[in-house]
């Protein structure tokens, strides 16, 4: 199969319930974030986002599998998580898993992104 060469149609690919997941994910993180500017990286599955457009100031993505969405933060690891909704155990990433539309709107996701967008490079 080839690679999927947008995020469309990545999600084109996966299960109605990750693509589901995955565009509520994007439409929030969009709405928060509207000055962040996206791209799809083919090699890794992801969309993500930076407000200089460098890979190097890439701050967020969203990732679809199998069961699961991750939204993930590049710098993770520094962000205040009182909700607990972190994982992972690298020096700097952590992500969400969303396992449902629902998951997008858990208390606590919208001050991830605000915070992580806080700390991230802008031009």
């Amino acid at each position: 199969m080839t690679r999927a060469s947008t995020f469309d149609d990545l999600l084109a690919r996966q299960d109605e319930r990750i693509a589901s997941i995955a565009r509520e994910a994007r439409a929030l993180v969009e709405k928060l974030l509207s000055e962040a500017q996206s791209e799809f990286r083919a090699g890794h599955n992801s969309l993500t986002y930076s407000f200089t457009g460098r890979y190097a100031d890439v701050f967020l993505y969203l990732s679809p599998f199998k069961n699961h969405v991750n939204l993930g933060f590049f710098h993770g690891a520094d962000l205040e998580d009182p909700h607990g909704l972190l994982v992972g155990t690298g020096k700097q990433l952590r992500h969400v898993k969303l396992h449902s539309v629902a998951d997008v709107h858990r208390e606590g996701i919208e001050t991830l992104i605000e915070a992580a967008a806080r700390n991230a490079r802008k031009p």
